[in-house]
């Protein structure tokens, strides 16, 4: 039976306390959680794709080009954004877990390019102005060396999905006040639920895969 630690957290003492009162900080909780594990895990797929380039070259040397894309989306679509270029050490842990380090303002910009990005892929819509995202893999596709990702592979629609969904839940807490109408609500919590929606399905497809390389392995 769990009982409470010989020191009570201070809170306890307040007049009226009780646990309903706290409130999760969406900031640390989305901006620098979900967003750090979404943004990290769909640069990694696409690199992993070949969508900047070889895969089978260093992680770094792809790195650079994806900021390189990204630095040209974002003048494209005149927006402002601090972030610095990646590194490996940024995106992949020392646990080999997939995190990407980025400031909370700038992990809101970053979902926004990865999501157009994700959906291109659905889309076989490569950007232009002087973009080079997709054009090594188009190459390649034309050369008969390498397959498109979809649609054979559902996880660029899911990761769009989930991309565009959570991008769609900042844009529409932002636009709206602190009180919300009932219809403002709605299509907040309808966003929030689309994205945990589409994620469940990305980490099931995720351990599926895994599942299968092991017994593959065996």
């Amino acid at each position: 039976m769990e009982t409470l630690p010989d020191h009570l957290c201070p809170l306890l003492a307040l007049p009226g306390f009780c646990i309903e009162t706290l409130r999760l900080c969406s900031m640390h909780n989305v901006n620098l959680g979900c967003l750090q594990v979404c943004n990290g895990s769909a640069l990694i797929s696409l690199i992993q794709a070949g969508l900047y380039g070889d895969p089978e070259e260093s992680l770094a040397l792809n790195l650079r080009r994806t900021f390189r894309d990204f630095q040209l989306w974002c003048r494209e679509n005149k927006v402002q954004c601090s972030q610095v270029p990646w590194t490996t050490g940024m995106v992949v842990k020392k646990n080999r877990n997939v995190l990407m380090s980025h400031k909370a303002f700038n992990g809101r910009i970053i979902v926004e390019y990865l999501a157009e990005c994700c959906e291109r892929v659905v889309d076989q819509n490569l950007p232009g102005n002087n973009r080079a995202f997709g054009q090594w893999l188009c190459e390649q596709v034309l050369q008969g060396k390498r397959e498109w990702p979809t649609p054979s592979n559902p996880e660029f629609g899911l990761a769009a999905a989930c991309l565009k969904s959570i991008a769609r839940w900042f844009n529409l807490c932002e636009r709206n006040g602190r009180y919300l109408t009932a219809e403002a609500a709605k299509d907040i919590g309808d966003a929030g639920k689309q994205f945990i929606d589409s994620h469940l399905l990305l980490s099931l497809l995720e351990m599926r895969c895994l599942q299968l390389q092991d017994y593959g392995s065996n």
